[in-house]
């Protein structure tokens, strides 16, 4: 699964890599946790591109594709959900299972997303019975997109519509197999415009949603403050002190 994770890159950055001209304000992440603001990609249709803070992608022409930024609440919250806390049992979708699922086939569909990271975290139960966190990352520690879905929904009697996320995961890959089952989906970047293109076939969409081989990702130990969600500081990525013979 994932349930946390770290995006630190810059804005500049995130605007090359994504194509984009312009993001929503945020901060550097070393904790992002369920229920918060997190930025997504998602597409637009092609005629819209000279819109503020959208690009061309290289895949255009093929897809038309074109990527715009947003601010989507973690936890997706089907259309027909009467409370937004139903979100919070839904932070991840199972890739196998999400084209059929009731809270999760509408926006497999036509509401699919990119959400940014370079890095997550899952946790190994320790002989005392605390739980250790360790950050999966790419070598180089560079930014991947995760595949998400997207919803918008309207509370009962309100107005204004909220829009929530998912993060599609898959069975483990073999560098994360030793800590946990599952592990979020992450999209080759060549694959992204197909990720989002309303073009692509469910069988298209559905090839994309594999495991990473071995040696793809890295294993780093971290501090037990990650352990806490209202903890989003550098610090959380400071290596456990543990490994240095310090047990306070």
């Amino acid at each position: 699964m994932c349930g946390r994770y770290t995006l630190r890159s810059s804005p500049q950055q995130l605007m090359s890599l994504f194509g984009v001209a312009s993001l929503p304000e945020f901060s550097p992440r070393y904790n992002i946790a369920p229920t918060q603001q997190v930025l997504a990609f998602r597409a637009v249709d092609s005629s819209g591109w000279a819109d503020s803070g959208v690009s061309r992608s290289s895949a255009d022409a093929v897809l038309g594709v074109v990527r715009r930024p947003a601010l989507l609440r973690w936890g997706l919250v089907p259309r027909w959900a009467k409370d937004l806390s139903v979100g919070s049992q839904m932070i991840n979708a199972r890739s196998e299972t999400a084209a059929e699922k009731p809270s999760f086939r509408s926006a497999f569909v036509s509401r699919r997303c990119l959400i940014p990271a370079d890095g997550f975290y899952e946790w190994e139960k320790r002989a005392d019975g605390r739980k250790q966190p360790w950050w999966i990352h790419q070598p180089g520690q560079s930014v991947f997109a995760m595949a998400g879905l997207w919803e918008s929904w309207i509370p009962p009697g309100g107005s204004e519509a909220i829009e929530t996320c998912t993060i599609l995961t898959t069975a483990a890959g073999p560098d994360v197999a030793g800590l946990h089952d599952r592990m979020p989906v992450i999209l080759a970047a060549a694959d992204w415009d197909l990720w989002l293109s309303a073009a692509a076939s469910k069988a298209q969409l559905q090839a994309l949603l594999q495991p990473l081989p071995s040696g793809s990702l890295l294993l780093t130990r971290v501090s037990m403050l990650v352990n806490r969600a209202t903890v989003d500081t550098p610090d959380c990525l400071q290596p456990d002190r543990d490994l240095f013979g310090d047990q306070g």
